[in-house]
């Protein structure tokens, strides 16, 4: 056995010694770390910043905060459909919300858009206090 570990032991330092083996060694940690950067680096480049308008005929955003976890959304209250839609065409907002007067029984809204939204703006939640 003390000849096999010998062996073992000869061959360990052959292939170790290479200059092949050290540049693997050392450039894949660097090669990984480089490669989740550059990923997270452009993951982070394509996330826009949306704004996004609502007109509440309903009256029940008036304290309205937007939950979002990246913060990208951003909610403009318009006091008319016009105004709103005035926003949308001079590209202020990428699009409105409209909430009926009877939203509260219907608890549906109407999207207003000319190119849709990135869906990161229409999933985020809303939080109004009635």
């Amino acid at each position: 056995m003390s000849k096999a570990w010998l062996v073992a032991q000869y061959h360990f330092k052959q292939e170790t010694s290479k200059r092949s083996f050290l540049l693997i060694l050392f450039l894949l940690p660097l090669f990984l770390a480089l490669s989740i950067t550059l990923g997270y680096l452009a993951a982070r480049l394509e996330r826009e910043s949306t704004t996004l308008g609502y007109v509440d005929q309903a009256g029940l955003l008036v304290n309205a905060a937007l939950e979002s976890d990246e913060r990208d959304v951003r909610l403009v209250a318009f006091d008319t459909r016009e105004a709103a839609q005035a926003a949308l065409e001079d590209g202020q907002i990428a699009a409105y919300y409209v909430l009926a007067a009877n939203y509260a029984e219907t608890r549906r809204a109407e999207l207003v858009y000319v190119e849709p939204p990135p869906s990161s703006a229409t999933s985020a939640t809303w939080c109004g206090s009635t």
